[in-house]
């Protein structure tokens, strides 16, 4: 084999068979931020995927009614809030107990903030990572 046909053979085009004709410099794949934000919103999804599927812990049916009230308050709820969403007929412990084990799943987060006189704790719904990055620039594989 001369040197003329090891280069073509070099910078054939991955996949093309011995009589393509097309040729083009091989590029080095490139890893993007886009390409990686991408990644993680699908490990995301099968994350919580799995989690739904095979989570065997019982749920506790005051667990239940936290997590669907905070899926409705996008701005979160406070202690006192739960307990009204009770009607007052489920005790600060056991409202305690279930925040803590919501916690402890990662299916809930709190957030403490102060104003004026005490401090007031918000419980939310964990906000995904930003995956509306700007996109990939169209490279010489697509985006």
């Amino acid at each position: 084999m001369t040197n003329t046909q090891s280069a073509s053979n070099q910078i054939r085009t991955l996949g093309a068979s011995k009589h393509d004709t097309r040729t083009k410099p091989l590029q080095p794949f490139l890893i993007d931020a886009c390409h990686l934000q991408a990644a993680l919103a699908v490990w995301d999804y099968c994350r919580a995927s799995a989690r739904l599927l095979f989570d065997t812990a019982p749920i506790d049916p005051t667990d239940q009614r936290i997590g669907q009230a905070l899926d409705v308050a996008s701005e979160g709820l406070t202690r006192m809030q739960m307990r009204a969403l009770f009607h007052r007929h489920v005790s600060k412990e056991r409202i305690d107990l279930a925040l803590e084990q919501l916690l402890r799943l990662g299916l809930i987060n709190r957030e403490t903030s102060t104003g004026r006189g005490q401090a007031t704790t918000l419980w939310t719904r964990p906000q995904n990572p930003d995956t509306n990055a700007t996109p990939c620039e169209a490279g010489p594989y697509g985006a």
